[in-house]
């Protein structure tokens, strides 16, 4: 597979583009809200334990004053440096850390038969046939709020706006199906039930570049070959021999 470049298309992800089999692979990983979720934990345990290895620094370099002079020392350090210090290692630390050790990975195939998912959603991965019963089944990706978030934040709503930014801008990427096509979608009486499967946990900053990649993917791999019917001759008659 060779990396599909196009002016329209995003750098990230990348597409993974077989010409001859018709063939497309996206692969992603980013930090979601449950990323930084854990990283907000552990990075605020780091910065704990940061406050408290300086703070032994500071008694340790406070030997040879009295008891009492030692305790204010310390005791002002901690109540001046103390919540600044854990705010700076924690919020340094989060992005990092929900990046490296926390991502959340998804992979996506397409060919013309199907596409197939496997994601931190649907570990074991699903495949959706493009061929339904002999109806042709369209696929596409969408960008919604994520309701997990939106209750997560809920419970989060004593944290300091920062902290809940990436709760903020959680979203979910979903397949919307159906077995609508434009040769039936004006026809009367017929009725196009439309599925929509939620499919990856997402933030706001890249779902809209995964989303341009997977639709680039799914129609490359869809779209008929139009090469040949454009070197057959057009049949019908020149209106200008037609009027003499």
């Amino acid at each position: 597979m060779i990396a599909y470049v196009s002016p329209g298309l995003p750098s990230f992800p990348v597409l993974q583009w077989d010409p001859e089999r018709r063939l497309a692979k996206v692969s992603i990983r980013h930090a979601n809200w449950r990323s930084h979720e854990w990283a907000f934990m552990w990075s605020k345990l780091i910065a704990m334990l940061v406050l408290l290895v300086a703070t032994i620094a500071v008694w340790n370099k406070t030997v040879g004053y009295e008891l009492l002079a030692r305790i204010v020392v310390t005791g002002l350090f901690l109540a001046i440096f103390g919540r600044l210090l854990v705010l700076f290692v924690r919020r340094s630390l989060q992005g990092f850390l929900a990046r490296r050790f926390f991502p959340s990975r998804g992979t996506f195939w397409f060919s013309r038969k199907g596409v197939g998912i496997k994601s931190d959603l649907f570990p074991s991965g699903f495949v959706i046939w493009r061929r339904w019963k002999g109806l042709p089944v369209t696929s596409q990706f969408s960008i919604a709020s994520d309701p997990g978030a939106i209750e997560r934040r809920q419970e989060a709503a004593n944290r300091e706006p920062f902290d809940r930014m990436h709760l903020d801008t959680a979203r979910i990427l979903r397949l919307i199906l159906s077995t609508e096509t434009r040769a039936t979608a004006n026809q009367a009486g017929r009725v196009h039930p439309v599925r929509a499967i939620p499919i990856c946990e997402i933030d706001e900053q890249v779902a809209e570049r995964v989303c341009i990649v997977l639709s680039t993917a799914a129609a490359l791999t869809s779209a008929l070959d139009v090469d040949a019917s454009r070197q057959q001759r057009a049949i019908g008659r020149d209106i200008d021999q037609a009027g003499r």
